[in-house]
């Protein structure tokens, strides 16, 4: 099965106030999210995460590697966000991923899926890439992250604070797009 979050910011006190997350604190609201990942994700499926993993202060290593090793699923791929540097940077916190790419292109059932952190907005790089991708592949389904609840894109943004602080199953996404 493969599911798909974005925009968890695991470890980031301020992200609570910024987007009005319903959370008391930090620890309430990576126990929440972790528990929703786990109550719906199994071991051996794959989780895609469009980016923005774990952010802030709280976010060193050894509590990056503490949430990471809390959540069961094996196969989880980061779409690099633009607050993964710290993962990025470091081979032993990027070792606790399957892979992490810029953005990435995969093959799902009979449906083509582009996984990006930004959507595609005037000035940012992946307005020509989709525009490019579904020039090649009209059936082609985007998704995104980064916008939290502010999107023009509607169901092709998966930042939690738009799912219910939760991951979305294949199906959740296919009708959250219409296809």
């Amino acid at each position: 099965m493969h599911y798909f979050i974005s925009d968890t910011h695991f470890c980031h006190a301020n992200i609570i106030r910024y987007c009005d997350r319903p959370f008391a604190d930090v620890a309430t609201m990576d126990e929440a999210l972790i528990n929703n990942i786990n109550a719906v994700v199994g071991e051996d499926d794959t989780l895609w995460h469009l980016g923005d993993f774990a952010f802030g202060r709280g976010a060193t290593d050894d509590a990056i590697i503490f949430v990471r090793k809390q959540i069961r699923c094996k196969n989880i791929v980061l779409i690099r966000g633009n607050h993964d540097d710290r993962i990025a940077k470091s081979a032993h916190l990027s070792r606790l991923f399957t892979n992490m790419v810029n953005r990435h292109v995969v093959d799902i059932a009979t449906y083509s899926f582009l996984l990006v952190h930004r959507p595609p907005e005037d000035k940012c790089w992946s307005k020509g890439l989709v525009e490019r991708e579904t020039k090649r592949d009209p059936n082609l389904i985007w998704l995104h992250g980064h916008t939290h609840g502010r999107s023009p894109f509607g169901g092709r943004n998966i930042s939690v604070e738009v799912t219910d602080y939760r991951p979305l199953s294949l199906e959740q996404v296919l009708k959250r797009v219409g296809a």
